[in-house]
């Protein structure tokens, strides 16, 4: 059972514990909803009082024997002890929904365990605050006379208790509504698959993992086999092979298990082992599938196995086929997937004599248990049948290749830090890493990188001529503004033959450096506001390049991702040879406008020009008072700045100096007239500085008097 909001909550309680929903009369209950809402244990205050026993150091027994004696708060130290008289031998519930906080400055993580007549019924660790449990107690433990419900917390943890109720259990099962919680947690996995499926073969195990775990969490909020085929959408197929994904199986295999299911069952799953605790990131849910199949699925996000004692209620009774069912990877595709657990199904056959089914098994990610009575239903195989997505189609011809950076006088907007190399993934075809950038000719000017010190190195191959599903290596891009003129990248790509082991050392090593094919195809893929937008651009091999994507037929996303991707048949990928793609300089331009956040950013430069002087050059720049500017300058030969800086006393720019990309990037505000510059009331003309008036035009000196633009010099000086 999932925290709903207040209202909502009392009214299921309300629907489920009348009898309505085959829960039959209350044994004891204990409610402060009414009151206020779960919220976080004040543990400042809470924790000063320590619950043990002050003589004995033993913990402290709170005797709880009616409603008013139930204790909101449980002290570090405290237990609980909940004493039952005239039980009926029937099965019971004990409900649960509370607040668990470690105490300030304990690195504990929280336990919580509830105990009926010193039998554990729930056993578990908790993470974050809030517990919400139901727990089920077999006829068979209820004795004559009294019985105790413990609830026991660990040493250093504080326990607020929001809900208790202890019930008797009917045959029937809870069929709770499909509710806001299980469409909104659906719908945030919808969004989780995206982004997870954009990390290639290396996120496939946690996608599965946290997919099953979030399907299980929505099936306790109601969701059904119908509730998960909004997950079965393009998001779990490769965009480019057409193959699905191994998530797909994951919400198929949840879909055929949860078929036909008429209401949840109550399920107990403890650990083993009398000092441990189920860990806090697995979760587990039990449905009634039609009268005579029961089904329970349990994931966890824990990937060390665990032996659990699996404690469910079966309303019938006689022979009882099972068939456990682990993995997620049809065998028939365990060759596409050699790294990811295949399902496996085990088939055993059990008799249900006291109304529940207890077993002991060890899981590792996840479990699903599927019991029908003998003769009743016939227990059908998992269905994986899929049909193949369609294969894209690469367009040619939209991307432009330049050999030549952006204007100078472009705003630019930087989407990828390649410095840090953040956020990459690879597949088995394709692996990527960080690389110092490789030096080449650019525009004319030799032995410099295009921007970033550092590039990401895509290198492909097909070995074996294969693809495979979620290949291609992604490149996360962030922080595009909603306007700009054209998306751009640098890309050095590279062909390394096979190497022929029959030939001598040094034909090997001569191989190596040289191939016949001086043309090779890049492959790529783009998140585009339309969806993936599939390219192919041929390029020059061993030189730098400029690939230009123009806003008409590409719009970018604030966050979007490129997936760089080969093919077997395409020539350069023959025999085996290895193809690299060495990209930089991934970025936005515009010539007047960006908006860049909340702010709303024109260029305002309406000149500039460039003056020699001995140890290194003047740069004048006119423009709209206050407005923003930027510039680069590219060194036609190798120089090193020593300093740069205004000629006047206004100190409104920046200066970031490459010297590998031999590139000065000057940027910033002009004088705004109201800041620095006041209009001589009788000329009313604006003063230049002397220093400026000295070096600036007729024509800009006028501009700049009328007010119509300001000036700004910047001198930069050379290293001798």
């Amino acid at each position: 059972m999932n925290f709903v909001p207040l209202p909502s909550m009392i009214f299921l309680l309300l629907f489920f514990y009348t009898g309505i929903g085959g829960y039959s009369a209350d044994i004891f209950s204990y409610s402060c909803l009414e009151k206020k809402a779960v919220s976080s244990v004040d543990g400042k205050n809470t924790a000063l009082e320590s619950g043990k026993d002050s003589s004995t150091g033993t913990l402290q027994t709170i005797q709880v024997r009616k409603e008013s004696d139930f204790p909101e708060v449980l002290k570090a130290g405290q237990r609980a002890a909940v004493f039952l008289d005239g039980l009926e031998a029937k099965n019971i519930l004990i409900d649960c929904m509370a607040v668990l906080e470690r105490l300030e400055g304990s690195l504990d993580i929280p336990t919580f365990e509830v105990l009926f007549n010193e039998r554990s019924i729930y056993r578990k660790a908790f993470v974050g605050h809030t517990v919400e449990f139901t727990a089920f107690v077999p006829s068979s433990y209820v004795e004559k006379g009294s019985n105790v419900i413990q609830i026991r917390i660990s040493e250093k943890a504080v326990f607020k208790c929001s809900f208790f109720k202890v019930s008797y259990l009917s045959d029937a099962s809870n069929t709770p509504p499909v509710g806001e919680e299980a469409e909104k947690r659906l719908a945030k996995l919808s969004e989780d698959i995206k982004y997870l499926s954009s990390g290639g073969e290396k996120f496939q195990r946690k996608l599965i993992i946290l997919a099953e775990y979030e399907m299980i969490k929505a099936v306790d909020d109601g969701a059904r086999a119908e509730s998960f085929r909004g997950l079965l959408s393009g998001n779990m197929f490769d965009p480019v092979s057409g193959e699905p994904l191994p998530v797909y199986f994951a919400a198929m295999k949840m879909m055929n298990c949860f078929k036909n299911a008429s209401g949840t069952l109550p399920c107990n799953i403890t650990p083993v082992n009398s000092d441990s605790f189920v860990s806090p990131f697995t979760d587990w849910t039990s449905v009634l599938c039609g009268d005579y199949t029961a089904v329970l699925a349990i994931a966890s996000r824990d990937p060390i196995g665990k032996d659990v004692r699996i404690l469910l209620p079966i309303p019938w009774g006689g022979e009882t086929e099972i068939e456990i069912i682990r993995g997620i990877i049809p065998e028939k595709l365990k060759e596409r997937y050699p790294d990811l657990p295949e399902l496996k199904t085990e088939k055993e056959k059990t008799d249900i004599i006291s109304g529940f089914y207890e077993k002991e098994v060890n899981f590792k990610e996840n479990l699903i248990l599927k019991l029908t009575k003998s003769g009743k239903t016939k227990i059908e195989s998992l269905d994986f049948t899929y049909k193949k997505a369609t294969s894209p189609v690469f367009m040619r011809g939209v991307a432009v290749v330049v050999g030549k950076r952006p204007n100078s006088t472009d705003v630019i907007v930087s989407l990828r830090n390649t410095d840090s190399l953040n956020s990459v993934h690879s597949s088995r075809t394709c692996s990527i890493k960080a690389v110092d950038a490789t030096k080449g000719d650019i525009g004319g000017i030799k032995g410099i990188i295009p921007y970033d010190k550092k590039s990401d190195f895509v290198e492909i191959s097909y070995p074996g001529g294969k693809t495979y599903a979620a290949d291609g290596a992604n490149l996360l891009l962030g922080g595009v503004p909603e306007n700009y003129r054209e998306f751009s990248f640098w890309v050095y790509p590279r062909i390394y033959p096979q190497l022929d082991t029959s030939l001598p050392a040094a034909s090997k090593y001569a191989a190596k450096q040289t191939s016949p094919l001086r043309k090779i195809t890049l492959l790529f893929y783009v998140e585009s506001e339309k969806g993936c937008q599939f390219f192919a651009v041929e390029l020059k091999a061993d030189e730098w390049q400029r690939v230009i994507l123009p806003s008409g037929k590409v719009r970018l996303p604030s966050s979007a991702r490129i997936c760089i991707v080969g093919d077997p048949r395409l020539p350069e990928y023959a025999k085996g040879n290895k193809v690299s793609f060495e990209f930089n300089g991934f970025c936005v331009t515009d010539d007047t406008y960006l908006k860049l956040g909340d702010k709303e950013c024109k260029s305002g430069l309406a000149s500039t020009r460039i003056i020699d002087k001995s140890k290194g050059l003047l740069f004048i720049f006119t423009g709209k008072p206050g407005s923003h500017m930027e510039y680069r300058h590219s060194f036609k030969d190798p120089m090193d700045l020593s300093a740069a800086s205004e000629v006047a006393e206004y100190h409104g720019l920046n200066y970031v100096y490459k010297k590998d990309a031999q590139l000065l990037e000057i940027s910033g505000k002009f004088p705004a007239l109201s800041e620095s510059i006041k209009q001589n009331e009788n000329t009313k003309s604006y003063p230049v500085d002397d220093r400026l008036r000295k070096i600036l035009t007729a024509d800009e000196l006028k501009k700049v008097e009328l007010g119509e633009l300001t000036a700004v010099a910047v001198e930069v000086v050379m290293k001798e």
